[in-house]
């Protein structure tokens, strides 16, 4: 016996035993078709069948089914294969990855306040800081990248969680500050942003993933390498082993920050103050609570998350109540090779980031052995990986 099945271009063909010479009661074509259009179970039904019987020949039925299954199988089989995908042999990141380990490790800051850029300026050891680009007005960031600069610092500006077409607009407006070459490089946190930096302000200045491109394996690696992002940032979602294991594609390892539980599009600001905003989802409205203090939601447990409103973007974000320390925790990372350890500092006070800064910059950078002076803090997911 032989069948043979095709599907969307795949076809196989699968054999069973010789049938013997009926001695009373022949196999049918109906009763072929009835055993192999028994096809409920499987991903497939029978949309034409052509049967090819000669003589009166005796077929279990048991046998039929068995060459049904068998074919099936094969067809599945065959038409799973063709989206298999290659294994990865060359990675295109090595070539600017490569030589990391010989290059001192660095503290790169992310700073959201200019208090915050005072207390960061301050250290020799602090080699790159990351504006967000709200910070202050477009037309006024470059004082703050001409302060980096002449301080002997790289100065990037780190592009918004929400890429919305008004600040899309803007910043295009804005090409020629963006352009201007106390700017090291742009810190992109979505595709959207790559093709606004990579095509339309037509770069040449670095860019750099966040954690947010979640660039999760080598393959991801690779996927940004190719789209030139020259460096990476490791995500918070892998553990110390699932890092260990691909750590040669991180280029940035975060060590401090308060980590995002959500961004929302949703003003909570506004909601607070029982106001809606505008139909044009502008973000006029939320600009008039420039005097607003700041907010905190606070759950059942009484924890608070610190609320950041980016008016410009017209987005909040709302942060973990205890920040990610890796103080103690400084031969795991440098373990990892990273080219720079970051620290990302949201609602802190100028002292409160410098003296994080003291303390990590010993860990890490002096060999002096740190803990964490308070309790109230996470590992996220570095001890203990993804529940």
């Amino acid at each position: 016996m032989r069948l043979s099945l095709s599907c969307h271009g795949k076809e196989i063909q699968v054999y069973g035993d010789i049938p013997q010479q009926a001695q009373s009661q022949p196999i049918t074509e109906d009763k072929l078709v009835k055993q192999l259009d028994k096809l409920g179970d499987t991903n497939f039904y029978l949309e034409d069948l052509k049967v090819e019987l000669r003589g009166n020949l005796f077929i279990p039925v048991g046998k039929l089914n068995e060459l049904r299954r068998l074919g099936v199988e094969e067809l599945l089989s065959k038409m799973k294969e063709s989206y298999r995908r290659d294994e990865v042999q060359g990675h295109g990141y090595t070539a600017y990855y490569g030589k990391r380990a010989e290059n001192p490790l660095y503290v790169s800051v992310l700073v959201q306040t200019e208090e915050q850029l005072r207390a960061a300026l301050r250290f020799e050891e602090v080699q790159e800081i990351i504006l967000e680009s709200d910070i202050t007005s477009l037309p006024d960031l470059l004082n703050l990248t001409k302060n980096i600069v002449q301080k002997g610092k790289k100065a990037i500006i780190a592009l918004p969680f929400v890429l919305r077409s008004k600040t899309y607009e803007l910043l295009l407006q804005n090409k020629s500050i963006l352009e201007d070459n106390t700017i090291n490089g742009f810190l992109i946190r979505n595709l959207e942003e790559y093709e606004l930096v990579k095509f339309k302000l037509e770069t040449e200045k670095r860019i750099i993933g966040d954690y947010c491109l979640y660039a999760m394996n080598r393959s991801a690696g690779e996927y940004y390498a190719a789209l030139g992002v020259e460096a990476i940032t490791a995500p918070y979602e892998l553990n110390y082993q699932e890092l260990k294991e691909i750590s040669d594609i991180y280029h940035y390892i975060t060590v401090y920050s308060k980590l995002p539980v959500m961004i929302s599009a949703q003003c909570l600001y506004l909601t607070e103050a029982g106001r809606d905003k505008l139909k044009d989802n502008s973000s006029s409205e939320a600009c008039a609570l420039s005097e607003a203090g700041k907010a905190v939601l606070t759950d059942r447990l009484g924890n608070g998350f610190p609320i950041a409103r980016h008016c410009r973007d017209c987005y909040n974000v709302i942060y973990n109540s205890k920040p990610l320390s890796l103080l103690s925790c400084e031969v795991e990372v440098k373990n990892l090779k990273p080219s720079a350890v970051r620290l990302d500092f949201t609602e802190e006070s100028e002292k409160e980031a410098e003296d994080l800064l003291e303390q990590y910059i010993d860990a890490y950078l002096k060999g002096i052995h740190r803990t964490e002076k308070e309790s109230d803090y996470t590992r996220g997911h570095f001890k203990r990986g993804i529940d």
